[in-house]
């Protein structure tokens, strides 16, 4: 069977992705699918210095090629099931950074990626993301993706010579767990009297899992990566409209405040850390640390630090249970530093 061009250049950039991932990430493949993690994370910075052309065609192409991701980890020997992992792609160059209002219908189906404050969240639910159905005339099967709200159905079966319109039975349908998300553009980037527009994004599997879920409260402003796709809008009646509405589908969540699973602490700062905690005079230490630019207040800045790090919920024998954390009333003449302190 003679192969295409098309096939020939497909299997050649899976080649090509496979000495990529070979060459700067079989490291973190193997560090991820050990510990159970279904994805990993990439810089596009790495893709671009290696293979300038495929990460051209990340960009413009995202649907077709980050599948290809996928299939050139069938070229690696773990000994582990890596069916449904997915890569996530980070720093992608400034030129992709999309602003909600100005988006448009030349920038569907490409890698962009948006910050603003997430306004709105629902809850984690499955969704079918694709879904097989059997024709009732041949029993051929057919196979659609799933976008919309509803079950789509086939319009007609593809099989040769059948070419049935109708009602298809389905047999099987792909759930995975998904989130919607509001987007809204932030203050800082309006002018004037400026309204901020908003986005639905649409995350899932592991970008809706209970660490990154902490990332995305309503109020935290973060940057999401993603593909920019369109939805059907349908009238009072039912009926198909001509003009569509935009979802973002996220590749990538980062937040944008500091975030304390974030931190690593290396083992020479472990150490200094225990080595300070061992100190009687800790508690003195860390008050002289607090707004050092301030004299004095020892007592209200050891407050501050009590609530800054605070403490350990009690329950009584009685059942009643104490909260760990504690609230400060600062109160004072104007000018004596109660705002530079908190």
């Amino acid at each position: 069977m003679e192969i295409s061009d098309e096939q020939r250049s497909m299997t050649q950039q899976v080649d090509d992705i496979h000495d990529f991932l070979s060459a700067h990430y079989r490291p973190a493949l193997m560090d991820a699918m050990n510990r159970g993690e279904t994805f990993t994370h990439i810089d596009f910075r790495d893709l671009a210095k290696y293979h300038i052309d495929i990460a051209n065609q990340l960009i413009e192409e995202p649907a077709d090629i980050i599948p290809l991701f996928q299939n050139a980890l069938n070229q690696f020997d773990f000994e582990v099931d890596y069916k449904n992992f997915h890569f996530r792609f980070l720093n992608l160059p400034k030129s992709q950074k999309a602003v909600i209002r100005d988006l448009r219908s030349d920038d569907l189906e490409k890698l962009l990626f948006l910050e603003g404050v997430v306004r709105q969240k629902s809850d984690v639910r499955p969704r079918a993301v694709s879904a097989k159905f059997e024709c009732p005339k041949c029993s051929h099967e057919v196979e659609l993706k799933q976008n919309d709200d509803k079950l789509q159905m086939p319009s007609r079966c593809n099989a040769p010579g059948c070419g049935y319109k109708g009602k298809f039975k389905v047999i099987e349908t792909i759930l995975v767990d998904c989130q919607g998300m509001v987007l809204e553009e932030l203050s800082t980037d309006l002018e004037g009297g400026q309204q901020p527009k908003r986005l639905k994004i649409l995350l899932k599997e592991d970008l809706v899992s209970p660490i990154t879920d902490n990332k995305t409260n309503p109020g935290t402003n973060v940057r999401i990566g993603g593909i920019l796709t369109k939805i059907e809008k349908k009238g009072k009646d039912g009926g198909k409209l001509t003009s569509y509405d935009y979802i973002f589908e996220g590749n990538v969540v980062e937040s944008l405040s500091e975030d304390h699973s974030d931190i690593k602490i290396s083992k020479k700062e472990e150490d200094e850390i225990l080595q300070l905690a061992a100190n009687p005079e800790i508690v003195k230490k860390l008050v002289e640390a607090t707004a050092p630019g301030i004299y004095g207040h020892d007592i209200v800045k050891e407050a501050i630090l009590m609530q800054f790090l605070g403490g350990v919920q009690k329950q009584r024998n009685d059942g009643v249970k104490n909260r760990g954390d504690m609230h400060v009333l600062l109160i004072g003449d104007p000018g004596s530093g109660k705002s530079q302190l908190l």
